[in-house]
């Protein structure tokens, strides 16, 4: 499954496309994704906002968001949260890591 990857900047509550090339839709669900506006963005800036005063010695944190009915929920922070190599293939790399370890252990 292709990641979808959204840049968010503090001035975009839409989703106006990927990093690389725009889609129109989500890959696997067809569920529309441009001009889809992003619910309680400003509770999310606030919270990782928040989170990020947490770890004033790491300049750049990838966070991960899950959008729920109760609100914005903080899943991770990621130092490293760079996906050079997923998108440089195209593709997740799942199946390349699921040869070293269980994956379904990991992530399911």
């Amino acid at each position: 499954m292709p990641a979808v990857i959204r840049w968010a900047d503090y001035d975009a509550s839409h989703y106006t496309g990927s990093f690389f090339t725009p889609l129109a839709s989500h890959p696997d669900t067809g569920a529309a994704l441009v001009g889809l506006q992003l619910p309680d963005f400003e509770q999310v800036l606030r919270l990782v906002k928040t989170a990020a005063r947490r770890l004033p010695l790491v300049r750049a944190v990838g966070w991960d968001i899950a959008l729920s009915a109760q609100g914005p929920c903080l899943i991770e922070g990621n130092d490293n949260w760079c996906v050079t190599i997923q998108m440089t293939m195209r593709q997740g790399i799942r199946h390349l890591a699921s040869q070293v370890c269980d994956m379904t252990q990991v992530y399911d």
